[in-house]
C-alpha cells in the first residue's frame, strides 16, 4: 500500500512538472510577444527549443498513463502538447498570413534562426508520429526494433498502447506523414511552396496558441492538420506535376521540375537547408518506412542541385553555401547507398544515377557493393559472417596507418633496448647473436677491469647494512644513495661490478 501510494505521488509530480514545462513554452510561441521582430523571433526560438526537448518525455508519459488505463491523466497532458505542436507549426508556416498586422516578422534573415529550430522540431514530430518497423515485418524484427529504440531513448507509435478514445495511432500517424512530406518539399524545392492565402488565413484565424481550443466541434488534430496539411499538399502538387511532365517526355522515371514557375513562401538559408537534409537522411535510417521516399528525394535534388550547372548564388544561399549544400547532398546519397535498405527497397538505381551524374561513379560502385555484401551476410549463416570478418581484418591490417605507427614505435623500442644491453659490457661493445660467442666476449672483457679498487673520495664511506633506512634512502633519492656504497667496484656506460665476500666451501658445496 505504501509503495503504491509513493508511485502514484511520483507519477502525479511528474505529470505536473511536464504540464508546467509545456505551458511555460506555449506563451513564447504566441505571435506578438514583442513588437520588435528580432526580439519576437528570439523569444519564439526559445519556445521551440523547449518544445523540442519536452515532446518525447510527454509522449512517453502519456503512453504510460494509457497503459495503466488512466485515460483522463493522459488527456490532461495531451491537450497542452497539441497546442504546443500547433504553436511551433504556426510560427513556421503561418507567418505569411500574419505579416499584415504591422510587424515585419517575415524577414528572411531575421527569421532564419527561428526557422531552423522549427525544422528540427518538425523532424522530431515525424520521428515520434511514425512506425519504426516496416509494414508486415515479422514479430521478431519488430520486437528487436522496439528494443533498440528504447535503448536509444527513442519514441515511435509502437510505444503508444491502443485503446484511448482520442489519442489514437491513426491520427498521430496522419500528422507525421504530412510533416514528412513537408520536409521532403523543403529539401527538393529549397523552401516552402506557396500556400493558398485563403487556407493560411483560415488556419491563422483558428489558431489557439495562447488560448483554449475553440468550440464548434474542433479537435486538436484538426487544428494541427489545418496548418500542416496545406503545406504538404502544396509540395505534393508540385511533385505530381513534375512526375507527370517526366512521364510525358517518354521516360517514366524522369522528373522534370520547372523551378521558374514555382513560387516559394519562404526560402532556406545554408543552416536551415542543412538541417532539412540531415532530417530526411536521419529519418531514412531510423524509420525504414521512409527510406525509399527519402532516397528518391535526395537523389532528385542531387541531380538538380542549387545553383544549377554553374553553381552560382541562389536565393539566400551564397556561392560558398551552394557548394556546401551540393557536397552535403552527394554525401547523403552515398551514405544511403551504403545501407542495405537501398537494395531491398529498390531505390539504389536512383542513388547510383545521382552520384554518377555528379562524377562519383567509383564511390557509388563501392558503396553499392558494400550494401549488397551486407545484405548477403544478413541472409547468410554464422560461418559466412565469420569468414567476412576475418577477410576484412586481413584486408585492413597492412593498410592501417595506426598499425604502421605501432610497428615503428615497437621497432624503435627494440633498438633502444638492444643498445642498452650492448652498452652494459662497455662502450661500443655489441653482443653477438650466439650465446657461446656472447659468453666468450664477456670473459675476454673481464681483463679490461682495473686491477685495483678505485679510490674513494672520502674515508667516511663504509659498507652499510641493508636495513629499512637503507631502502628508504634509496627510494627517496631515486637510487642516488646506492652510488656511495663501498661495495660498488666498477661503473661505466651502464655496466656495474660489485664485490662480494666469499666464505669457505661447505659440505653442500655452497660458500
Amino acid at each position: 500500500q505504501e509503495s503504491g501510494r509513493r508511485t502514484n505521488l511520483r507519477s502525479m509530480r511528474k505529470a505536473e512538472l511536464l504540464r508546467r514545462w509545456v505551458q511555460g513554452a506555449i506563451p513564447n510561441l504566441a505571435p506578438g510577444t514583442f513588437t520588435s521582430s528580432s526580439l519576437d523571433a528570439s523569444a519564439a526560438s526559445r519556445g521551440v527549443l523547449s518544445a523540442s526537448a519536452a515532446l518525447k518525455p510527454c509522449l512517453k508519459y502519456m503512453a504510460e498513463r494509457i497503459g495503466s488505463a488512466d485515460d483522463a491523466g493522459a488527456l490532461r497532458l495531451f491537450l497542452p502538447v497539441m497546442r504546443l505542436i500547433e504553436g511551433v507549426l504556426g510560427r513556421l508556416f503561418l507567418e505569411g498570413a500574419r505579416k499584415n498586422d504591422g510587424r515585419d516578422i517575415n524577414n528572411e534573415k531575421e527569421g532564419d534562426a527561428l526557422r531552423s529550430s522549427c525544422i528540427k522540431f518538425l523532424e522530431i514530430v515525424v520521428l515520434c508520429f511514425s512506425n519504426k518497423a516496416l509494414p508486415g515485418a515479422a514479430g521478431s524484427q519488430a520486437a528487436r526494433m522496439k528494443k533498440d529504440a528504447s535503448q536509444a531513448n527513442d519514441f515511435s507509435l509502437e510505444d503508444l498502447p491502443p485503446g484511448h478514445p482520442i489519442i489514437t495511432r491513426e491520427n498521430l500517424e496522419e500528422i507525421g506523414e504530412y510533416a514528412f512530406s513537408t520536409l521532403r518539399g523543403l529539401v527538393l524545392l529549397g523552401g516552402q511552396a506557396e500556400i493558398d492565402p485563403n487556407l493560411l488565413l483560415a488556419a491563422a484565424a483558428s489558431s489557439s496558441v495562447g488560448n483554449e481550443f475553440m468550440g464548434g466541434g474542433s479537435s486538436p488534430f484538426q487544428q494541427i492538420l489545418s496548418i500542416i496539411k496545406p503545406a504538404a499538399l502544396a509540395f505534393l502538387k508540385v511533385e505530381s506535376n513534375a512526375e507527370k511532365a517526366g512521364a510525358e517526355s517518354g521516360d517514366k522515371d524522369s522528373f522534370i521540375l520547372n523551378r521558374s514557375n514555382i513560387e516559394l513562401g519562404f526560402g532556406l538559408s545554408q543552416k536551415s537547408y542543412s538541417l532539412s537534409i540531415n532530417a530526411v537522411q536521419m529519418l531514412a535510417t531510423k524509420r525504414p518506412v521512409f527510406f525509399k521516399e527519402s532516397s528518391i528525394c535526395l537523389a532528385r535534388r542531387t541531380m538538380d542541385p542549387p545553383g544549377g550547372l554553374s553553381g552560382d548564388a541562389e536565393g539566400l544561399l551564397t556561392k560558398a553555401a551552394v557548394t556546401g549544400i551540393r557536397t552535403h547532398l552527394r554525401s547523403s546519397c552515398l551514405t544511403l547507398l551504403r545501407n542495405f535498405l537501398s537494395v531491398t527497397s529498390g531505390c539504389w538505381e536512383a542513388l547510383a544515377d545521382a552520384l554518377n551524374a555528379s562524377g562519383m561513379k567509383a564511390q557509388a560502385d563501392r558503396a553499392l557493393q558494400a550494401s549488397r555484401q551486407q545484405l548477403n551476410l544478413m541472409k547468410g549463416g554464422r560461418a559466412a559472417r565469420n569468414r567476412a570478418a576475418i577477410f576484412y581484418e586481413w584486408e585492413s591490417a597492412d593498410n592501417t596507418r595506426q598499425l604502421k605507427r605501432q610497428r615503428d614505435s615497437d621497432d624503435a623500442e627494440a633498438r633502444v633496448r638492444a643498445a642498452k644491453i650492448a652498452r652494459g659490457l662497455g662502450s661500443g661493445v655489441q653482443l653477438p647473436t650466439s650465446m657461446v660467442d656472447a659468453c666468450e666476449l664477456v670473459l675476454l672483457n673481464l681483463e679490461n677491469l682495473p686491477p685495483k679498487r678505485p679510490p674513494v673520495s672520502s674515508t667516511s664511506q663504509r659498507k652499510r647494512p641493508i636495513d629499512l633506512d637503507f631502502v628508504v634512502d634509496a627510494v627517496m633519492s631515486n637510487g642516488a644513495s646506492l652510488s656511495v656504497n663501498e661495495n660498488r667496484w666498477y661503473d661505466r656506460d651502464g655496466g656495474e661490478a660489485w664485490t662480494m665476500e666469499e666464505g669457505d666451501v661447505g659440505e653442500d658445496g655452497r660458500r
